[in-house]
């Protein structure tokens, strides 16, 4: 059995040689011999009926667009290997450089001057590829941005995130959030509604000055318990660990595989201890939240969802009535409650002290 280069090796040469692959493209027939078999080298022939079906969808297309031609083939009855669409159309817009008599390979990337006959002359051709690039739109056409402030944050009283959807109605956009359960009762929530709710809610739910700087002092207070100071005890030595390890390493008494497992170990415990800098971090909130009421005032669509999601953790509605916000761990000192309507009724539930001040001193 004789040894048959592989395929890849074969493309190459066919494409140098001018040489036609893949079917056969309307308006040309692969040669073939008296006992209808291919002729290889395979060589590409005009079939004359073809041809002249190209040369009118060519030269429709002038002045015509894709579905109208593919339309008009249909309406005179032109045969085709099924019926004309717009596709069937494209697909000859497609070739057109085989046509001009040149290969092509890469999806266009790459052409050569081909061993068949063309059917298109190149003034034919650019006639109607500038007519088709005159109707083209420039760029596509841009969707409209809708800007959602509780995307991700609104949850319906089944538990599933609500969606937003945009409608159009007499000329006027309305906004709204669905909830996407299959059988779910809960109506559509108007989008300006429940965001304007909420952000009234951020706004005017900060606290006095008087109470965060209490809700200071009480951090200040648990952070020196014993369990806190042992903490940052441990800090300190670990960080003095690391220092000396990275000396030691320095100095060559360490090889790089221990200092590296004893740096990593003592980095692990160090990631494992309560933070040192909470209070640091509760004033810097503090100067966050105090100016968000005025930033979310002045800031864009986009903008405001950003800012949202510095205070707010999840807001649940129900028929249409904001129910809860739950305001994210960081913000939770500088917000009097959470919102609730117990039963449809209007009330509040204050959040406790461990509550507030959970994420500060864990």
């Amino acid at each position: 059995m004789g040894y048959r280069a592989p395929r890849s090796v074969d493309i190459p040469r066919y494409s140098e040689d001018g040489r036609h692959r893949g079917h056969d493209p309307l308006g040309y027939r692969g040669l073939r011999d008296a006992a209808g078999l291919l002729v290889h080298p395979r060589q590409l022939v005009i079939v004359p009926e073809e041809a002249a079906i190209v040369r009118r969808v060519w030269h429709e297309l002038a002045q015509r667009s894709l579905a109208e031609v593919a339309y008009l083939m249909n309406r005179d009855g032109v045969p085709h290997r099924g019926a004309w669409t717009r596709e069937a159309v494209k697909d000859i817009v497609r070739r057109g450089r085989t046509y001009l008599g040149f290969v092509v390979e890469k999806r266009g990337r790459d052409e050569r001057s081909g061993r068949h006959e063309p059917i298109l002359t190149e003034a034919e051709y650019r006639r109607t590829i500038a007519a088709i690039a005159g109707r083209r739109r420039v760029g596509n056409k841009p969707r409209p941005f809708r800007s959602y402030v509780l995307r991700g944050l609104l949850h319906c009283t089944c538990g599933t995130r609500m969606r937003g959807e945009a409608h159009l109605q007499r000329g006027t956009e309305r906004r709204d959030y669905r909830c996407p359960t299959l059988g779910c009762r809960a109506r559509r929530c108007p989008a300006d509604q429940i965001e304007e709710e909420v952000l009234a809610s951020i706004a005017d739910g900060v606290l006095p000055q008087t109470v965060i700087d209490a809700a200071r002092t009480e951090l200040r207070r648990r952070l020196e318990t014993p369990e806190v100071a042992v903490a940052g005890r441990q800090r300190a030595r670990l960080l003095t660990r690391l220092e000396q390890l990275r000396k030691q390493h320095a100095w060559g008494d360490l090889t790089d595989a221990a200092y590296q497992a004893e740096r990593d170990a003592a980095r692990a415990a160090l990631a494992a201890l309560p933070d040192g800098d909470r209070i640091l971090a509760f004033d810097a909130y503090r100067a966050r939240i105090l100016a968000l009421p005025d930033a979310i005032a002045a800031a864009s669509g986009t903008r405001r969802e950003e800012l949202c999601r510095i205070v707010v953790e999840r807001v649940v509605v129900r028929d249409r009535q904001l129910e809860t916000i739950d305001w994210t761990p960081p913000a939770r000192p500088f917000f009097e409650r959470q919102r609730e309507y117990p039963q449809g009724a209007l009330g509040t539930r204050p959040l406790s002290d461990d509550a507030i001040l959970a994420w500060y001193v864990a």
